[in-house]
């Protein structure tokens, strides 16, 4: 990996925090298996009319095996991208460029879930603490999806793409 005094600092952390990313990510699917395990033989269709689990969670457990896998998967991607993007590689450039676009998709498209899930009273709370929540989700939605945007355009500068030329690395390792 390039020194990190020889990388600008969004650079640094655009890759660390893929770094990061991935390996919470590999955790939560490692979570997500212990969860399923823990509840062995269960029944989750009679979880359903279980007061403290909402339907969105039983659903989550009963396919928790597909999602950890496809979380580890995901986990693991951003690591190895992460250290590539450090290494100042041409297609982990790509890829977290791939990745932040499939991100805002991402929140744009399960935002409404969240909403609907929140306002429509399956998490049980109460009315105003539900439009708190939903308040609070917009919120952040929008902040992801702007913080994104600007790190993307970030990337697309000349001076931060130009890190991502062969020569370049070259270059400065001669």
């Amino acid at each position: 990996m390039a020194e990190p005094s020889k990388l600008p600092a969004g650079v640094a952390w655009a890759g660390w925090g893929s770094i990061v990313i991935g390996v919470l990510m590999d955790l939560s699917a490692l979570m997500l298996v212990a969860a399923q395990a823990m509840l062995g033989d269960v029944d989750l269709d009679a979880l359903r009319d279980a007061p403290e689990l909402t339907d969105s969670a039983v659903t989550m457990l009963s396919h928790a095996r597909g999602l950890a896998v496809s979380q580890a998967l995901a986990g693991t991607f951003l690591v190895v991208v992460g250290i590539y993007f450090l290494k100042r590689r041409r297609w982990a450039l790509l890829m977290v460029e791939v990745s932040s676009w499939l991100a805002i998709a991402y929140t744009l498209v399960s935002g409404p879930f969240f909403l609907r899930s929140t306002l429509g009273g399956e998490a049980g709370l109460p009315r105003p603490v539900a439009l708190l929540v939903a308040g609070a989700g917009v919120v952040l939605i929008v902040l992801q999806v702007i913080l994104l945007a600007l790190f993307l355009r970030y990337l697309r500068r000349p001076e931060v793409r130009g890190l991502f030329d062969p020569g370049h690395r070259g270059r400065e390792s001669a």
